[in-house]
């Protein structure tokens, strides 16, 4: 009897261990794939400021202001890296573009990867950019 009790301890102890671990588990983040894979935006504004790295992983990064309002996020300082994918979008054409492409005022969609700073404004990691072409801000008034 003695016996039982204790396997039977050894066992929920067991049970418990394994939900505290599965619990623990770090989720993947989604990894990139062509265009389409997903229509999750995180971000859609103007970018307001654009800053070059010199060199290394990080090309640089910019910030994005979203409507006011917009959810989820209204403002995100955004790391742009030599993984980050890079589109340019008009009437429904989508080209491959680069980080050199990039500047002020351009209307953009962002995906982010990897985990979020929520200070203000929060502070991620590009996976993909959206240039919208037919969006742009009329900088000429």
């Amino acid at each position: 009897m003695e016996i039982n009790k204790k396997i039977i301890k050894l066992v929920v102890i067991s049970f418990i261990g394994i939900l505290v671990l599965s619990g623990c588990s770090s989720v993947q983040p989604q990894t990139s794939g062509d265009f389409q894979e997903s229509k999750r935006v995180d971000i859609l504004g103007t970018l307001i400021k654009l800053t070059k790295n010199q060199s290394g992983e990080i090309l640089g990064s910019i910030l994005v202001e979203g409507e006011k309002g917009s959810k989820p996020y209204d403002q995100a300082s955004i790391k742009v890296t030599q993984k980050t994918k890079i589109y340019e979008k008009s009437a429904d054409k989508v080209v491959n573009s680069n980080f050199d492409s990039l500047q002020e005022n351009l209307r953009v969609e962002v995906r982010f990867i990897g985990p979020v700073a929520e200070s203000y404004p929060v502070q991620a990691t590009a996976d993909k950019i959206i240039v919208l072409k037919d969006e742009q801000i009329d900088t000429a008034s």
